[in-house]
């Protein structure tokens, strides 16, 4: 394992800036999809897709944010994506709109697998904060799901950020775990002030007892948002947390070990 992080140490965040812009592709009217292809990359390729879900608590944000990661996983041979999803408005879209937004764009990537050069059963849904609540929610869309400090429980202090018809069980992962739940990463900073880390324990012991495959990562010195580059953590919190992400999907099988 030592040699394996030090192998891919050499991936850098000030890389990730560097290169070509997207392609863009509109999956449903209005709404955009961002791909990021390897270098060597090929239409009819059967390729694994690492799909970024960005954060801002459901109303703000926008999928630039996390081009730098899906740079990162192409680096790694994977096809990167970003999401454009509806962002929430009091008596505008919603939760729900946001979460089948999400669901609808790993539906495009499916249906269109060998146009992007992607394997359809190999999906990815990744996301931070808010986001890591629509990539956990879309659980049943992908083959694995990487959850960094996300909202598992949309009861509590989160029923605000729904609209008065919304139900808070129904849009809450925790409660949503069953038999098909995809191997799932959960990733938690112990300093983090927005999202308790009891939140994402709670979930961690909930795909175990469903015999979910199931692994937790906390640090102590990460606050929120630790995965999104030049924002608030430092670019080395930020590699850590991409060489973790990548540790669990070369043991699925969904990244090779070196190139």
């Amino acid at each position: 394992m030592f040699l394996f992080l030090v192998a891919f140490a050499a991936i850098r965040v000030a890389e990730l800036f560097e290169g070509s812009s997207p392609d863009i592709m509109q999956y449903k009217p209005g709404l955009n999809l961002f791909q990021v292809k390897p270098k060597d990359w090929k239409s009819g390729d059967k390729r694994t897709a690492v799909v970024w879900i960005h954060g801002g608590g459901w109303t703000s944000g926008e999928p630039g944010r996390f081009l730098p990661n899906a740079k990162y996983f192409a680096l790694r041979g994977a096809v990167g994506f970003t999401v454009q999803y509806r962002l929430v408005k009091p008596g505008g879209p919603s939760v729900t709109d946001a979460v089948n937004d999400v669901k609808d764009a790993l539906a495009y990537i499916r249906l269109h697998a060998a146009e992007l050069g992607v394997n359809p059963q190999r999906l990815v849904a990744a996301g931070d904060s808010a986001g890591g609540h629509l990539a956990m929610m879309a659980a049943d869309a992908a083959d694995a799901i990487i959850d960094c400090d996300g909202i598992p429980d949309m009861g509590g202090k989160w029923r605000d950020r729904l609209q008065p018809n919304e139900d808070p069980k129904k849009l809450s992962p925790l409660f949503l775990i069953g038999p098909k739940t995809p191997p799932t990463l959960i990733l938690h900073g112990l300093a983090d002030t927005v999202v308790p880390v009891e939140e994402s324990k709670k979930y961690y012991r909930a795909l175990l007892a469903a015999k979910v495959r199931a692994r937790m990562i906390t640090w102590p010195d990460a606050q929120h948002a630790f995965v999104v580059t030049r924002h608030t953590a430092s670019d080395a919190d930020v590699e850590r947390a991409l060489y973790a992400i990548d540790d669990f999907l070369v043991e699925l099988g969904l990244l090779s070990k070196g190139r």
